[in-house]
C-alpha cells in the first residue's frame, strides 16, 4: 500500500514539477508579447518614391470621386507606354483602385 502511495506522490510531484516549468515558460512567453514590443524596433514603411507620371494621375483624381479610366488617360495626355506604368504602379502600391461597373472602368483613390 505504502508502495502505490509513494508512487501516486512521485507521480504528484513530476506533473507539478511539468505543470510549473510549463508555466513559467508560458509566462516567459507572455512577458516577450506584453512588455517588449515597445523596444522592439519599428517596421520600415517603404516609401514610394512618384514619378511625375503617377503625380499627374493623382492630380485629376484628387476630388476622390471616381472617374471612368478613358477619361482620367485623357485628361493626363500620356502616351500609352507611360500610362501602363504609372497606373500600374499607383495601383500595385494601393494608391489608386480600378473598378468594372456596368462594363465601364472607374479609376479612384484608396
Amino acid at each position: 500500500m505504502k508502495d502505490i502511495e509513494h508512487r501516486n506522490m512521485s507521480h504528484i510531484c513530476q506533473s507539478n514539477i511539468i505543470v510549473n516549468r510549463n508555466l513559467f515558460t508560458f509566462s516567459g512567453i507572455l512577458n516577450n508579447v506584453l512588455f517588449f514590443p515597445q523596444m522592439r524596433p519599428e517596421k520600415a514603411v517603404p516609401q514610394i518614391e512618384l514619378g511625375e507620371d503617377e503625380k499627374v494621375i493623382l492630380e485629376i483624381l484628387k476630388s476622390g470621386e471616381q472617374i471612368a479610366l478613358a477619361e482620367v488617360k485623357e485628361q493626363s495626355q500620356l502616351s500609352g507606354k507611360k500610362w501602363d506604368k504609372a497606373s500600374k504602379t499607383l495601383t500595385k502600391n494601393n494608391i489608386v483602385k480600378v473598378e468594372k461597373i456596368d462594363e465601364v472602368l472607374l479609376m479612384k483613390l484608396v
